[in-house]
């Protein structure tokens, strides 16, 4: 047996409640991109394959596959449609939402910088290594973000161990959110080089400023 009815969250969405004889179990599934958890809108890049509806299912709401597949519940059935339908439905360009001011993690507010030399080598590097290999950088945004944001959080040099902790905060936060900052960074990170060179760049300037002033003080 299923009801569903809608939660109160940070990120408000659906509920079922999946009564059986042994258990009563809760699922929760979205029903816009703006409800979509990061983790879920990533594993849609990485595992749907964009035709098994049941498989959209189980990803958006975390209920098994093959429970979705051979459950006979009517209700369950109602609610399958109504979860899975705005993936259809919602007309939606991610690459021109704009870039936020700010994003709160764990209650600080964090301004979201526009000038990417700020970034650090070990920054830029980490963020290539994060995207090599996969087919879609999209599976990457919410590494990519906590790599981009971790010295701001933290008030401190970039640790990517850290960065990794703070990738689990932004996982739960919706992709609307997280989207424009990833894509952001990502967008430097094309094949050209941009943001190691904006780096690299960045830490020769500083280089010959050094060596400027000890010529200066020598003189």
């Amino acid at each position: 047996m299923y009801r569903l009815w809608r939660t109160s969250n940070t990120l408000p969405m659906l509920r079922l409640q999946a009564r059986t004889q042994n258990k009563t179990s809760i699922i929760e599934c979205p029903e816009s991109f703006s409800e979509t958890a990061t983790f879920k809108f990533q594993k849609l890049i990485s595992e749907w394959d964009g035709e098994d509806w049941c498989q959209l299912f189980s990803i958006l709401s975390g209920m098994d596959v093959d429970q979705v597949r051979e459950s006979k519940d009517g209700k369950l059935e109602a609610m399958f449609y109504q979860c899975i339908s705005f993936v259809f439905t919602e007309k939606i360009d991610f690459e021109k939402l704009p870039l936020p001011e700010t994003l709160s993690i764990n209650s600080k507010i964090i301004p979201i910088p526009r000038d990417l030399g700020r970034l650090s080598i070990g920054q830029a590097i980490q963020a290539r290594k994060s995207i090599e290999g996969v087919k879609d950088t999209r599976e990457c945004l919410s590494i990519i973000t906590a790599i981009y944001l971790q010295p701001l959080l933290d008030n401190a040099k970039y640790d990517h161990l850290r960065a990794i902790e703070v990738e689990q905060e932004i996982l739960l936060m919706p992709i609307t959110s997280i989207f424009p900052i990833g894509f952001f960074f990502l967008r430097q990170l094309r094949p050209s080089g941009n943001m190691l060179q904006i780096a690299l760049d960045r830490v020769t300037r500083e280089i010959k400023e050094t060596l400027r002033k000890l010529l200066k003080l020598i003189n």
